[in-house]
Protein backbone atom coordinates (compact mmCIF):
# COMPACT_ATOMS: atom_id res chain seq x y z
CA UNK A 1 0.00 0.00 0.00
CA UNK A 2 1.41 3.38 -0.97
CA UNK A 3 1.98 6.08 1.63
CA UNK A 4 -0.71 8.33 0.10
CA UNK A 5 -3.22 5.46 0.18
CA UNK A 6 -2.25 4.74 3.81
CA UNK A 7 -2.65 8.46 4.68
CA UNK A 8 -6.03 8.53 2.98
CA UNK A 9 -7.09 5.45 4.94
CA UNK A 10 -6.01 7.05 8.24
CA UNK A 11 -7.98 10.22 7.37
CA UNK A 12 -11.03 8.14 6.40
CA UNK A 13 -10.86 6.27 9.72
CA UNK A 14 -10.64 9.58 11.61
CA UNK A 15 -13.76 10.87 9.85
CA UNK A 16 -15.57 7.58 10.48
CA UNK A 17 -14.72 7.78 14.18
CA UNK A 18 -16.21 11.29 14.34
CA UNK A 19 -19.39 10.32 12.48
CA UNK A 20 -19.76 6.93 14.20
CA UNK A 21 -19.25 8.26 17.73
CA UNK A 22 -22.15 10.67 17.36
CA UNK A 23 -24.43 8.15 15.61
CA UNK A 24 -27.79 7.03 17.00
CA UNK A 25 -26.42 3.71 18.30
CA UNK A 26 -24.17 5.51 20.81
CA UNK A 27 -25.46 6.73 24.16
CA UNK A 28 -24.77 10.41 24.77
CA UNK A 29 -23.81 11.36 28.32
CA UNK A 30 -24.61 14.63 30.05
CA UNK A 31 -23.72 15.78 33.57
CA UNK A 32 -24.68 18.85 35.52
CA UNK A 33 -24.61 20.33 39.00
CA UNK A 34 -27.78 21.62 40.61
CA UNK A 35 -28.29 25.35 40.83
CA UNK A 36 -28.58 25.83 44.63
CA UNK A 37 -30.39 29.15 44.16
CA UNK A 38 -33.21 27.47 42.21
CA UNK A 39 -33.14 23.89 43.53
CA UNK A 40 -34.79 23.34 46.88
CA UNK A 41 -36.63 21.06 49.25
CA UNK A 42 -39.77 22.35 50.95
CA UNK A 43 -41.80 20.78 53.70
CA UNK A 44 -40.80 19.92 57.25
CA UNK A 45 -37.18 19.91 56.01
CA UNK A 46 -36.67 23.01 53.91
CA UNK A 47 -33.61 24.48 52.30
CA UNK A 48 -31.48 24.75 49.21
CA UNK A 49 -30.66 21.57 47.37
CA UNK A 50 -27.19 20.80 46.02
CA UNK A 51 -25.75 17.88 44.13
CA UNK A 52 -25.20 16.42 40.70
CA UNK A 53 -27.11 14.54 38.06
CA UNK A 54 -25.82 12.44 35.15
CA UNK A 55 -27.92 11.43 32.16
CA UNK A 56 -27.59 9.09 29.22
CA UNK A 57 -29.64 9.81 26.10
CA UNK A 58 -30.18 7.69 23.03
CA UNK A 59 -29.90 10.80 20.84
CA UNK A 60 -28.83 14.41 21.29
CA UNK A 61 -31.44 17.19 21.28
CA UNK A 62 -33.08 18.63 19.28
CA UNK A 63 -35.03 15.44 18.60
CA UNK A 64 -37.08 14.33 15.62
CA UNK A 65 -38.67 11.50 17.63
CA UNK A 66 -38.82 10.13 21.17
CA UNK A 67 -35.55 8.75 22.56
CA UNK A 68 -34.28 6.95 25.64
CA UNK A 69 -33.70 9.16 28.69
CA UNK A 70 -31.83 7.52 31.56
CA UNK A 71 -30.84 9.14 34.85
CA UNK A 72 -27.64 7.18 35.57
CA UNK A 73 -26.53 9.09 38.69
CA UNK A 74 -28.41 11.25 41.14
CA UNK A 75 -26.80 12.77 44.22
CA UNK A 76 -29.01 15.37 45.91
CA UNK A 77 -28.44 16.76 49.40
CA UNK A 78 -29.88 19.26 51.83
CA UNK A 79 -29.49 19.56 55.60
CA UNK A 80 -29.99 16.08 57.02
CA UNK A 81 -31.29 14.47 53.83
CA UNK A 82 -29.72 12.80 50.80
CA UNK A 83 -31.55 11.45 47.75
CA UNK A 84 -29.91 9.10 45.27
CA UNK A 85 -30.81 6.33 42.87
CA UNK A 86 -31.62 2.94 44.36
CA UNK A 87 -28.31 1.03 44.06
CA UNK A 88 -30.08 -2.35 44.07
CA UNK A 89 -31.55 -1.79 40.60
CA UNK A 90 -29.85 -1.79 37.20
CA UNK A 91 -31.81 1.09 35.57
CA UNK A 92 -33.56 2.98 38.37
CA UNK A 93 -34.08 6.17 36.31
CA UNK A 94 -35.09 4.95 32.84
CA UNK A 95 -37.60 7.00 30.87
CA UNK A 96 -38.19 8.82 27.59
CA UNK A 97 -37.37 12.25 26.17
CA UNK A 98 -39.86 13.66 23.68
CA UNK A 99 -39.15 16.06 20.77
CA UNK A 100 -40.87 18.88 22.71
CA UNK A 101 -38.03 18.56 25.33
CA UNK A 102 -40.32 17.06 27.98
CA UNK A 103 -39.33 13.85 29.72
CA UNK A 104 -41.20 11.14 31.61
CA UNK A 105 -39.72 8.61 33.97
CA UNK A 106 -42.62 6.20 34.71
CA UNK A 107 -40.95 4.81 37.84
CA UNK A 108 -37.97 6.57 39.41
CA UNK A 109 -36.45 4.34 42.09
CA UNK A 110 -34.66 6.39 44.77
CA UNK A 111 -33.00 5.81 48.11
CA UNK A 112 -33.59 8.47 50.75
CA UNK A 113 -31.25 8.75 53.72
CA UNK A 114 -31.68 11.07 56.67
CA UNK A 115 -32.06 10.92 60.41
CA UNK A 116 -34.03 7.65 60.21
CA UNK A 117 -32.91 4.45 58.54
CA UNK A 118 -32.50 4.59 54.74
CA UNK A 119 -35.61 3.85 52.68
CA UNK A 120 -36.11 2.88 49.06
CA UNK A 121 -39.03 4.54 47.31
CA UNK A 122 -40.64 4.47 43.88
CA UNK A 123 -41.66 7.86 42.51
CA UNK A 124 -44.38 7.46 39.87
CA UNK A 125 -44.53 9.52 36.66
CA UNK A 126 -41.69 11.97 37.26
CA UNK A 127 -41.97 14.62 34.56
CA UNK A 128 -39.81 17.56 33.61
CA UNK A 129 -37.95 19.21 30.76
CA UNK A 130 -34.49 18.87 29.25
CA UNK A 131 -33.43 21.48 26.73
CA UNK A 132 -32.67 25.18 26.40
CA UNK A 133 -34.32 27.21 29.16
CA UNK A 134 -34.20 30.76 30.56
CA UNK A 135 -33.71 29.16 34.00
CA UNK A 136 -30.20 28.16 32.90
CA UNK A 137 -29.13 31.13 30.80
CA UNK A 138 -25.41 30.36 31.19
CA UNK A 139 -25.73 26.79 29.85
CA UNK A 140 -26.97 25.43 26.51
CA UNK A 141 -29.20 22.83 28.21
CA UNK A 142 -31.20 22.69 31.44
CA UNK A 143 -32.87 19.89 33.36
CA UNK A 144 -35.94 20.99 35.33
CA UNK A 145 -38.26 18.78 37.38
CA UNK A 146 -40.32 18.73 40.57
CA UNK A 147 -41.56 15.75 42.53
CA UNK A 148 -42.89 14.87 45.98
CA UNK A 149 -41.30 12.32 48.30
CA UNK A 150 -43.13 10.70 51.19
CA UNK A 151 -40.24 10.03 53.56
CA UNK A 152 -42.35 7.54 55.57
CA UNK A 153 -41.03 9.28 58.69
CA UNK A 154 -41.77 12.32 60.83
CA UNK A 155 -40.37 14.48 58.01
CA UNK A 156 -43.56 13.67 56.07
CA UNK A 157 -43.98 14.65 52.43
CA UNK A 158 -41.26 16.81 50.91
CA UNK A 159 -41.47 18.75 47.67
CA UNK A 160 -38.22 18.58 45.65
CA UNK A 161 -37.53 21.17 42.92
CA UNK A 162 -34.51 20.53 40.70
CA UNK A 163 -32.87 22.95 38.24
CA UNK A 164 -29.57 21.78 36.78
CA UNK A 165 -27.59 23.58 34.04
CA UNK A 166 -26.09 20.96 31.73
CA UNK A 167 -23.21 21.71 29.33
CA UNK A 168 -22.96 20.02 25.94
CA UNK A 169 -21.50 16.49 26.03
CA UNK A 170 -17.92 15.69 25.07
CA UNK A 171 -18.19 16.89 21.47
CA UNK A 172 -14.94 18.82 21.91
CA UNK A 173 -13.17 15.54 22.76
CA UNK A 174 -14.53 13.85 19.62
CA UNK A 175 -13.42 16.72 17.39
CA UNK A 176 -9.96 16.66 19.02
CA UNK A 177 -9.61 12.92 18.34
CA UNK A 178 -10.60 13.41 14.70
CA UNK A 179 -8.11 16.27 14.24
CA UNK A 180 -5.40 14.16 15.90
CA UNK A 181 -6.04 11.48 13.26
CA UNK A 182 -5.65 14.03 10.48
CA UNK A 183 -2.44 15.37 12.04
CA UNK A 184 -1.01 11.85 12.33
CA UNK A 185 -1.79 11.18 8.69
CA UNK A 186 -0.15 14.42 7.62
CA UNK A 187 2.92 13.82 9.80
CA UNK A 188 3.31 10.33 8.30
CA UNK A 189 3.18 11.81 4.82
CA UNK A 190 5.90 14.43 5.66
CA UNK A 191 8.26 11.83 7.14
CA UNK A 192 8.32 9.79 3.94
Amino acid sequence: MSSSARSGLVALLAIASLVGAAGPSQAISYAGSLDPLQSQVTGSLSGPLSGEIRLSLGEAPPLASTTRFDVVALDLATDGLTIGLDPALENPGLGILRPDESFLIPSLFVRVEGSSSPISLTLIDVEGSFGPSPACSESPLCLETSFAIDTLSTAGILQVDVVAPVPEPGSFLLATLGLAGFAAARRTRRIR
